[in-house]
């Protein structure tokens, strides 16, 4: 992420740190729920950090985080990244926890399936777990892992659907006009 000049954050964007064929990754992501989120993440986030105790203390760890996180990939160190990047959710949402009133975006299957996750990968299967502002779990692993994570998403009562995803082109803003 760039910063812009805009208080208000329209000014920021993101640039690739690689080609899409870099690293064959992968992420599932888990659809727990199709409802709307009773706190919606700009409402979720304004309110952490007006209310959490613990938000300046998250913003000053990010810069060291990043760092970690661009030579974690800089290498392909899968498992350093995976940490990295599971890390980063439970702060995150450590952090929504904290707010007043508290933010709870987990369902019972969100939290199942990080006991699933956690299971796989002491069992030798690598595979790491991040989220957004929402019940929906990403799991991060690489293309050969795919099929035992798959059968093991299958037994979570509550995983509506599962998708599956790869790094694909850099991201770009299409003017709505040209179409």
């Amino acid at each position: 992420m760039k910063c812009g000049n805009t208080d208000d954050g329209s000014g920021d964007f993101a640039v690739s740190l690689f080609e899409q064929d870099y690293w064959d990754i992968r992420m599932l992501i888990a659809i727990t729920s199709s409802d709307e989120k009773t706190v919606g993440s700009t409402e979720g986030m304004n309110r952490t950090a007006n209310t959490s105790p613990f938000y300046s203390s998250w913003i000053q760890s990010q810069t060291a985080d990043l760092e970690e996180m661009r030579l974690a990939l800089k290498a392909k160190d899968f498992q350093k990244v995976g940490e990295l990047t599971e890390h980063s959710c439970f702060k995150m949402h450590g952090l929504a926890m904290s707010a007043r009133p508290p933010l709870l975006y987990w369902n019972a299957a969100t939290t199942e399936t990080f006991q699933i996750i956690k299971e796989l990968r002491a069992s030798g299967i690598p595979a790491y777990v991040t989220m957004d502002a929402g019940p929906q779990v990403k799991i991060f692993c690489l293309p050969e892992a795919l099929q035992p994570i798959l059968q093991a998403l299958k037994t979570v009562k509550g995983i509506k659907s599962i998708l599956e995803c790869r790094p694909g082109p850099a991201a770009a803003l299409k003017s709505l006009e040209n179409v």
